[in-house]
């Protein structure tokens, strides 16, 4: 090892010290003094390679004893350190070779013990198990920890730089914190580290579609296809993004839904026989991992009206019912079943078994792989509701829950199912407590909106700028949905500066969407898609919701709730020019915004179609009407 002026015995003995008494921090500080002036660099690498592994950091660890490793290539502790580093990080071969390698190498008596502060090599190398920081990382994920689950994907990295799964689950960290310029970031690493994967391609075209770069993110998605042509997964991402883009026809959409099921259906030769008769059902509801969304918590309200005479009700989802996803449907069902993980034919076996007679599916194309194996008849009865105006282009549905405004859109679904006439985009009723606009003029007139950075695209802010031209003295509210980063402000300035609108455009930071939509006048929908959640929460504030009403299906949800309350003729726009014509009308009429705010939440609150039961009925009276038909053909 290294020989310097200062007492090498010295500092080891202080350093180990340090370890007996856990200050990991101070240990940490004298090592990086003894490294920085050359004193003990060799000593000093090794001293932090324990250190870092004591603190829960592998690959920091392992990083020190390399370069400890290269101080003093005769030493054998770095190597033995190495060794059961890498140990515990799964890599058996690396483990090998570094105990093969230390095998050749001289030991250092004064070195031994800090080797004891590791576990013991024979121990760790017989339990080795594979990518245990992966299997640790998830675990993480799904608990809730982000912080912890991306150390433990970022530490697999380090040992195996060309993990796929630890990539994307890096990334799908950094957007569930809302920080989709990150992930973006971490997935062009992964692009370098993985030239061409289809995987990563299709994930990128995904976080690119997030912040609004649709042209950026389908040419990712079509890249991935072409990479992958077989992958179900693939092209269902990019139906995804396509449907969230504003330039996309609505025929072209109805035909890409279409192709993906006639390309991707389950076909099978053990297809279900017709309904048998029965009085007390089986319904399973497949919702994925709806639980967190506004549209997942209110289908939890419905669910949780069924009759239990008539109906045995099953949910298949995405992990145990106690995740903080799931917690909205701990009252919902009978019987919960977690899928994560599963692969398709555990799945179809596992509805065999449960005898399931209707299967409602929830999950859109998030889960491509359970939708495609509706291809074939699992139950007597099979609908669709949720996140697919145009259908699934799978044969075997019998049934698509739509309304008739949803239905009335351009873009038909092109598959043999009966559209059944309920509320596609569910809403909740906000809370009691929820504060309330008065309708009342102040000195300035205030827009706000609730939109992500996807959402604010061009074509929104076309729309938004005709409401702004419209009532020159009105001033925009951005809810602040990730929009504070420099990246988001350069975007959200070109996208404005283009109508000159920079000045009258604020991000809000820290304040509930209740609390921003009862102090302004006007609250504006997005583009294409302006759901039902945001117009029921606009209304509950006592304030006008704007909601643009493109041509197609996909974007109608936000138009069927406001149509179905008697909203439609002063709330919804085909255009941006009627769009600012509304605004203009709505601010001009003071006393129509006060009786507005006055009597809004008692219609809310009367609505069939807010009313979890009168939906809930409507839905197994439909549903029943489609078991006599399925029982008929017995």
């Amino acid at each position: 090892m290294t020989t310097a002026s200062i007492d090498i015995a010295a500092f080891l003995d202080e350093a180990f010290a340090l370890f007996q008494a856990k200050d990991y921090a101070a240990a940490v500080k004298l090592a990086d003094e003894a490294v920085k002036d050359g004193s003990a660099p060799a000593e000093g690498l090794l001293v932090r390679s324990v250190a870092a592994y004591l603190l829960g950091d592998l690959a920091e660890a392992s990083r020190m004893a390399a370069r400890a490793q290269q101080e003093a290539p005769a030493e054998r502790t770095p190597s033995d350190i190495q060794a059961v580093l890498l140990s515990l990080a799964g890599d058996l071969v690396g483990a090998t070779f570094e105990r093969k390698i230390a095998a050749t190498k001289s030991q250092n008596p004064d070195l031994l013990r800090f080797i004891d502060l590791l576990p013991d090599f024979t121990t760790v190398y017989l339990g080795i198990a594979e990518r245990p920081l992966m299997a640790r990382g998830r675990s993480a994920f799904f608990d809730g920890d982000l912080d912890l689950a991306e150390d433990c994907f970022s530490q697999q990295l380090h040992f195996e730089p060309t993990n796929r799964e630890a990539h994307l689950a890096l990334a799908q960290c950094r957007s569930m914190r809302e920080d989709p310029w990150s992930a973006i970031d971490y997935l062009r690493v992964a692009a370098h580290q993985l030239p061409g994967d289809a995987r990563v391609l299709g994930a990128l075209g995904l976080a690119l579609g997030e912040i609004g770069q649709s042209s950026e993110a389908l040419a990712c998605h079509r890249s991935a296809e072409s990479a992958a042509p077989d992958d179900a997964h693939l092209a269902g991402m990019h139906l995804l993004d396509r449907l969230r883009d504003p330039a996309q026809a609505p025929s072209s959409l109805a035909s890409g839904f279409a192709q993906w099921g006639a390309r991707f259906a389950w076909k099978t030769a053990d297809a279900l026989a017709a309904a048998p008769r029965k009085t007390r059902r089986t319904i399973v509801y497949v919702v994925g991992s709806r639980g967190l969304s506004s549209w997942g918590q209110a289908l939890a309200e419905v669910i949780v009206n069924h009759d239990p005479r008539a109906f045995r009700v099953i949910g298949f989802g995405l992990g145990s019912l106690s995740q903080p996803y799931n917690m909205s449907y701990q009252k919902c069902f009978d019987r919960w079943q977690d899928t994560a993980g599963l692969e398709p034919h555990t799945v179809r076996a596992m509805l065999k078994a449960e005898g399931v007679d209707i299967l409602v599916y929830c999950d859109g194309l998030h889960d491509p792989e359970m939708l495609r194996l509706m291809g074939t008849r699992i139950a007597p009865v099979q609908l669709l509701w949720g996140d697919l105006p145009y259908g699934s282009g799978l044969p075997a549905i019998d049934g698509l829950v739509t309304d008739a405004f949803v239905d009335a859109g351009e873009g038909k679904p092109l598959e043999p199912a009966a559209c059944l006439d309920l509320p596609a985009g569910l809403a909740r009723l906000p809370d009691s407590s929820a504060p309330r606009a008065t309708g009342e003029s102040a000195d300035a007139v205030l827009f706000a909106a609730d939109a992500t950075m996807r959402e604010i695209n061009p074509v929104t802010v076309e729309w938004w700028a005709a409401a702004l031209a419209a009532v020159p003295n009105a001033t925009l509210l951005l809810k602040d949905n990730a929009l504070s980063s420099p990246r988001a402000v350069d975007r959200l300035l070109g996208l404005f500066g283009n109508f000159g609108l920079t000045h009258r455009i604020d991000v809000i930071s820290g304040q509930s969407r209740a609390d921003l939509f009862a102090d302004v006048d006007l609250v504006l929908g997005a583009l294409p898609l302006s759901g039902a959640q945001v117009a029921a929460d606009a209304l509950w504030a006592g304030v006008p919701f704007l909601c643009p009403v493109p041509a197609g299906r996909h974007g109608r949800e936000g138009g069927a709730l406001l149509q179905a309350l008697g909203y439609g003729d002063l709330m919804l726009a085909d255009r941006p020019a009627a769009f600012g014509r509304l605004a203009a009308h709505w601010i001009a009429d003071q006393p129509g915004r006060r009786a507005l705010a006055a009597e809004a939440r008692d219609r809310l609150t009367s609505a069939p179609a807010l009313d979890p039961r009168s939906i809930c009925a409507a839905f197994e009276k439909a549903v029943d009407g489609l078991w006599n038909a399925a029982a008929a053909k017995v």
